[in-house]
């Protein structure tokens, strides 16, 4: 079958120093992607630690499930090798009701994944997507728009996260200020700091250019 795998491993996890609370925000994080079933081919899974994860979805749904890791474990800095391919089923149980885990599934779409998470592990990129259908220069722009997108949002306060996540959430200002017990004028200048107009259009336009892959990698 192919899918896309999404392989992803915590940057400088040595220096967090709680690291049971960040365990407790990781297996959140995972949950609440593993509930959504149809985006998923299958669920998301620690691999190594609580410092490497990894899980399977539809191609087209790729930028919206990144873009839930990113806000889930913010504030830390997650690395994401992303790779649409072949794949190999190991043996899944039958399991109506219940997606299969990523550990029920190999092929060579694992293994460039897990090669291209070592070669950024010594660099400073946050995001590779590599799709062989594409022509490079495809790939590095998908790479490398999600990777500002990525940075910029690491660059936000915690004040300005809550406030753009509940944004993105209830759709206005005067809802977010009410959520938030702050004054809507306050709300208008924490989007305005991070430009986030422009942020959410470039935003937007990258997590859709996965539905406009080609249909043999979907």
């Amino acid at each position: 079958m192919i899918a896309t795998v999404v392989l992803c491993d915590v940057r400088d996890s040595r220096k967090i120093i709680d690291r049971e609370r960040f365990g407790e925000q990781l297996r959140g994080c995972l949950l609440d992607l593993n509930q959504s079933h149809s985006t998923l081919v299958a669920r998301f899974a620690v691999q190594a630690g609580i410092d490497e994860f990894a899980g399977i979805v539809h191609t087209a749904n790729c930028g919206e499930v990144i873009t839930r890791l990113w806000s889930g474990l913010y504030p830390h800095a997650v690395r994401c090798s992303v790779v649409t391919g072949l794949l190999d089923v190991l043996g899944v149980a039958e399991q109506p009701d219940n997606l299969p885990s990523v550990h029920d599934f190999d092929g060579p779409a694992f293994h460039q994944a897990a090669d291209q998470l070592e070669l950024m592990r010594n660099s400073d990129q946050l995001l590779c997507y590599q799709n062989a259908a594409l022509e490079p220069w495809q790939n590095e722009l998908i790479s490398n728009l999600g990777d500002l997108l990525n940075a910029q949002m690491l660059d936000w306060t915690q004040h300005q996260q809550e406030v753009i996540f509940r944004y993105g959430l209830n759709g206005t200002q005067a809802a977010v200020a009410d959520s938030l017990g702050i004054s809507q004028s306050v709300v208008s200048r924490s989007l305005a700091a991070v430009d986030y107009k422009r942020f959410s259009r470039a935003l937007g336009q990258w997590r859709a250019c996965f539905g406009q892959l080609p249909e043999s990698q979907r």
